[in-house]
């Protein structure tokens, strides 16, 4: 039954960026078998203080799908951290080998907006 299951794998970019210091990055489920599985997907931040992902509930993937799910993740400064990923079943066996994700969160804030949109506007007005 396991080697059967080990053709259920997660695919995640190796970076994935938020825009805020909350928000959501996609993994994507493949499900290579011949019939549906219920998996779960764990989830783990190498800096929890200073971003955590939230779980996601176990997903139905029918055969041969890959099922799309968006992991919530909430930083608390900007940077980067690594996010372990692990496939399991229902019951919490692990399903492969675990694979990760570097997230960068980049939330530029009020003045980070200001700062943006003020560069712009004197690009525009030197234009002319």
């Amino acid at each position: 039954m396991k080697d059967l299951l080990s053709q259920v794998s997660v695919q995640v970019a190796s970076t994935v960026t938020l825009s805020s210091n909350t928000g959501a990055f996609p993994v994507n489920v493949v499900n290579h078998l011949e019939v549906p599985v219920t998996v779960r997907l764990e989830l783990e931040s190498a800096n929890p203080q200073r971003m955590a992902v939230e779980p996601v509930a176990a997903q139905r993937v029918d055969r041969g799908e890959t099922e799309s799910v968006r992991v919530p993740a909430e930083a608390v400064a900007n940077g980067k951290v690594r996010v372990d990923l692990q496939l399991a079943t229902v019951d919490g066996t692990p399903l492969g080998r675990p694979t990760q994700t570097v997230v960068n969160a980049t939330d530029y804030g009020v003045i980070g907006w200001f700062l943006i949109v003020g560069a712009g506007l004197l690009f525009v007005a030197g234009w002319r």
